[in-house]
């Protein structure tokens, strides 16, 4: 018995593995290849379905109002309190967009996430735009980074509805290597990738950040740490 429980545990710690490092491979991929080996589906609806079974609400913080809700501490990373790499990438209209031109606007939300071929890859960028006029109440500004072409993004978007923030091409991946998200693997074909989201402040700094295998969704989270940026500093 306890011989045959000791082969279900490998097993299942191996299959574990096996996925873990499949989804790897898959996000390294072409976005054209990718697309290709997906079948036909609609991946809006599937995202959002993955966030009703996450449990993601909308945001419990009002427009022009406070939240009691306790904001999660950053996880540590070597750009915490440090000037946020320098951001210039294309959007799905092929312009050019700046960390360095919003951040006079605002604080910005720098958001990692893997492309739009799977429905949790994506998720986080509906949950955000289901609460994105809160973000701006708080002066927070979002900027949504992979390494999807514009021209797929482009169509995605034309297919599924725009995002009320714009979504960038980091095709090579150098911001995210830049942001400590991305690491290419000493094997052929994988990578490690992580979704990530970081808070930047209007000076540059980064003052906060989620990084990990899925994507972060607490958005009560982020408007916390936002408030904590607009609010009077005490002497």
């Amino acid at each position: 018995m306890a011989a045959t429980t000791g082969r279900t545990l490998r097993f299942a710690a191996l299959a574990t593995m096996i996925a873990g490092i499949g989804l790897l491979i898959f996000s390294a991929l072409p976005t054209q290849l990718k697309t290709a080996v997906e079948p036909s589906r609609h991946l809006a609806e599937e995202a959002k379905s993955y966030l009703s079974k996450q449990g993601f609400r909308r945001s419990e913080v009002e427009a022009a109002g406070k939240s009691d809700v306790p904001s999660l501490p950053s996880m540590s990373h070597p750009l915490l309190g440090r000037p946020a790499p320098d951001i210039e990438l294309s959007d799905h209209t092929g312009h050019r967009q700046a960390l360095s031109d919003h951040l006079q606007n605002g604080p910005v939300l720098v958001v990692f996430y893997y492309g739009y071929y799977c429905d949790h890859c994506v998720a986080q960028l509906f949950a955000l735009d289901a609460d994105y006029a809160r973000f701006r109440a708080l002066g927070g500004q979002i900027l949504a980074i992979s390494a999807d072409e514009p021209a797929h993004t482009a169509e995605q978007l034309a297919t599924y509805g725009a995002f009320s923030f714009p979504v960038l091409s980091d095709s090579q991946n150098r911001v995210a290597a830049n942001y400590g998200v991305y690491k290419p693997s000493k094997s052929p074909g994988s990578v490690e990738l992580l979704h990530a989201t970081f808070l930047v402040d209007q000076s540059g700094i980064v003052r906060w950040c989620q990084y990990g295998l899925t994507p972060f969704t607490d958005n009560n989270s982020l408007l916390a740490e936002l408030e904590k940026l607009s609010a009077p500093q005490v002497p």
